[in-house]
């Protein structure tokens, strides 16, 4: 067969003949297209909302409260809430959370939660960042993890997530950054979709109100 031949049976297939001449494809759609909530992310409150409906749609649980007392009580009964006995914290603020909640403390593989403080959060897809110093294997191995999120810690996307990461006020970049969206989810050869197998199966976010303006270049 040769060449002709072969794209004369492509054009009859496609109800052409070879003569026809194909329009050139479109132009490829703009960015304002591609993302049309970026014109409505233009503050923090819509950032927080918009963060708000992303990881609910995703499966995420998110509690909003007003202040740090008020986030640590949410986190203590939300370990409280699901009945779990040991927890595993991976900073300061967690291990307070820990001892509010009054369950034992324990390694991320022997544990039932973990308590985690993000460092930012994207609302265009409603996803947490937790830097690897605060240890990935506590909201990986738990099947609960709960993590606490400063609303002035989100941002729009992953362009102003990754710019956080040139600025001077941080001491060194981070080994990784751990992305969490929504529960884990696993899907077979024959696309049966199930949760909590290779991560956790709840996830739930303190989503904490934070006076004064938004701070672009927060370090922690």
């Amino acid at each position: 067969m040769t060449r002709d031949d072969f794209l004369a049976r492509i054009a009859g297939a496609l109800g052409r003949s070879g003569s026809d001449v194909v329009a050139p494809p479109p132009e490829p759609p703009s960015a304002a297209v591609v993302s049309p909530s970026t014109a409505e992310l233009d503050d923090e409150g819509s950032l927080v909302l918009r963060f708000v409906e992303r990881a609910s749609a995703v499966g995420a649980i998110v509690r909003r409260v007003r202040g740090e007392s008020e986030a640590l009580a949410c986190a203590a009964a939300v370990v409280r809430e699901y009945g779990l006995s040991a927890c595993a914290a991976d900073d300061d603020r967690a291990r307070s959370i820990l001892e509010l909640s009054q369950v034992a403390a324990a390694p991320p593989a022997e544990a039932d939660v973990g308590v985690s403080t993000a460092w930012r959060a994207v609302a265009e897809t409603g996803t947490v960042v937790v830097r690897a110093e605060e240890g990935r294997l506590v909201g990986v191995l738990p099947s609960v993890h709960v993590v606490v999120l400063r609303e002035r810690d989100v941002r729009r996307g992953l362009v102003e997530l990754y710019r956080d990461l040139a600025t001077p006020a941080l001491d060194a970049l981070p080994s990784s950054l751990v992305q969490i969206t929504g529960p884990s989810r696993t899907a077979d050869i024959e696309m049966t979709l199930t949760t909590g197998v290779h991560g956790p199966g709840t996830v739930v976010v303190v989503l904490v109100a934070t006076a004064g303006p938004r701070n672009e270049r927060s370090p922690e």
